[in-house]
């Protein structure tokens, strides 16, 4: 962090628990949903897109719980 063109999310640690993983902008506005294949250990965005600025990377449970929200930001 930062980002300009792409940014890799590691999931060793939460594969088990989260299921999706959402991109917001600061406004709470969902950029970018992905359901997480449980088979993966990472997964890369293409940033390239998104406006410069701050964005949270949220993992969710089977729940829609959110789990540990980051701050991304985009330059």
């Amino acid at each position: 962090n930062p980002a300009k063109t792409a940014f890799t999310i590691n999931l060793e640690q939460a594969v088990n628990i989260a299921k999706t993983i959402l991109i917001t902008d600061v406004s709470g506005k969902v950029v970018e949903f992905r359901e997480i294949d449980q088979d993966l250990n990472s997964i890369t965005f293409d940033s390239s897109n998104y406006m410069q600025g701050i964005y949270f990377v949220i993992l969710q449970d089977d729940s829609n719980t959110n789990i540990k929200p980051q701050r991304l930001i985009i330059n």
